[in-house]
């Protein structure tokens, strides 16, 4: 894992603590090889997430990691996939809009 995807994961977190009174994240220790992804979060009002993380837009993830979120999505769980910043922006925003109706 690159040190700017640790950044960006514990940046992640940290926006969810402050902005999201009541919710729970961690960072899911030791996951690399199973292909689980990087962070968990619940918000209240929200279906809890996992959200793998990516360094930058042009890397991609492993086929074990998108077998792993497929197979999360179909079971009911949500999965997703977080490329930069942006990415991640985006997400709270639609979390945001879903939770004000």
């Amino acid at each position: 894992m690159s040190g700017e995807e640790t950044k960006l994961q514990y940046k992640a977190l940290r926006y969810i603590e402050s902005n999201f009174p009541g919710s729970v994240c961690f960072k899911v220790e030791k996951c690399s090889k199973n292909g689980v992804p990087d962070i968990w979060y619940a918000i209240p009002g929200f279906p809890a997430t996992f959200a793998e993380f990516k360094k930058n837009e042009k890397e991609d993830l492993k086929p074990h990691q998108k077998a792993m979120i497929k197979r999360m999505n179909m079971a009911g769980q949500r999965a997703i996939e977080i490329k930069s910043w942006d990415m991640w922006v985006k997400e709270f925003t639609y979390i945001r809009s879903v939770l004000n109706g």
